[in-house]
């Protein structure tokens, strides 16, 4: 018997910075360290896209990709005069990731079934 089922996903996903990132005064986090916020950060966007093919029940074709637009990343600024370092939040490139799993499914023992 013949079995082929083939499942197609897309979302998108916007991940918006805490409050905490968006305050625009110093902070002291360690005895040498200062927190800054930025006002200005714009929400991570997130846009999937996944494909999976399943061929006679026992073998799966899984593709996948995702862009992420505006990503927030930590940003460290190194002051060498005076031994200090400025911790901030900023969006920084794009992001792109690929992905490709090929399974098979085997039973190992029939009770289990």
């Amino acid at each position: 018997m013949f079995c082929y089922s083939t499942t197609l996903n897309q979302y998108t996903f916007h991940q918006r910075p805490n409050y905490r990132q968006l305050n625009p005064f110093f902070a002291n986090c360690y005895s040498y360290t200062y927190c800054l916020g930025k006002p200005g950060l714009r929400p991570q966007c997130t846009h999937a896209f996944g494909l999976t093919q399943v061929f006679k029940k026992t073998y799966n074709l899984v593709f996948n990709y995702q862009l992420v637009q505006y990503v927030i990343a930590a940003i460290h600024i190194i002051d060498a005069e005076i031994p200090t370092t400025l911790f901030t939040i900023g969006n920084v490139n794009n992001f792109d990731q690929y992905f490709r799993q090929r399974s098979v499914n085997v039973m190992l023992r029939y009770r289990f079934s």
